[in-house]
């Protein structure tokens, strides 16, 4: 994935309620994500789950603020099974979180392959629980898709002009 596209949805969302706007950090979120990611899937993923978990606060990116078991910007919880460290706000170790979770996304297919489905199992609950947050985390997912898709995309190139054009312009 491309950093633009990720940087403009993050710095286009509403910033951690408790604490100031910092586009640097943002940025290095943003830099994380692309560089993990492979596809849009993979991206709106680790998009819909930093937010809904962290709200791409650092207090939770650093470690000091936890939101229960979990840890980090995507509150990765010891009982994954995957390496800490899963929060820090250096390059290396929000790239490793980023990994980490991305693995556990792209593991969450237990439960079926639905958008809700996989944000339960993310979440840890057993399969075919009904749970509101799957819902929203799916909405979200879909937006995120959307916006990264359309920003994406490469911008149209100029079509090179027909070959009567071409001569009409050389003897101007």
């Amino acid at each position: 994935m491309t950093l633009a596209p990720i940087l403009a949805l993050l710095l286009s969302l509403p910033p951690c309620h408790t604490e100031p706007r910092d586009p640097a950090r943002l940025e290095l979120i943003a830099r994380a994500i692309a560089d993990t990611a492979a596809t849009l899937d993979d991206a709106a993923g680790l998009l819909t789950i930093g937010w809904h978990e962290s709200n791409w606060c650092e207090s939770v990116h650093s470690g000091h603020r936890r939101g229960g078991r979990g840890i980090g910007l995507w509150q990765l919880e010891p009982g994954s099974r995957r390496m800490p460290p899963f929060a820090g706000l250096s390059a290396a170790d929000t790239q490793h979180a980023a990994g980490e979770a991305l693995w556990l996304w792209r593991h969450s297919y237990s439960c079926g392959h639905s958008l809700e489905q996989r944000y339960a199992a993310y979440a840890g609950l057993p399969c075919g629980t009904r749970w509101a947050g799957s819902r929203s985390r799916a909405r979200m997912h879909q937006w995120v898709m959307w916006q990264l898709s359309r920003r994406d995309l490469p911008q149209p190139r100029r079509r090179a002009p027909h070959e009567s054009e071409q001569i009409k312009l050389c003897r101007e």
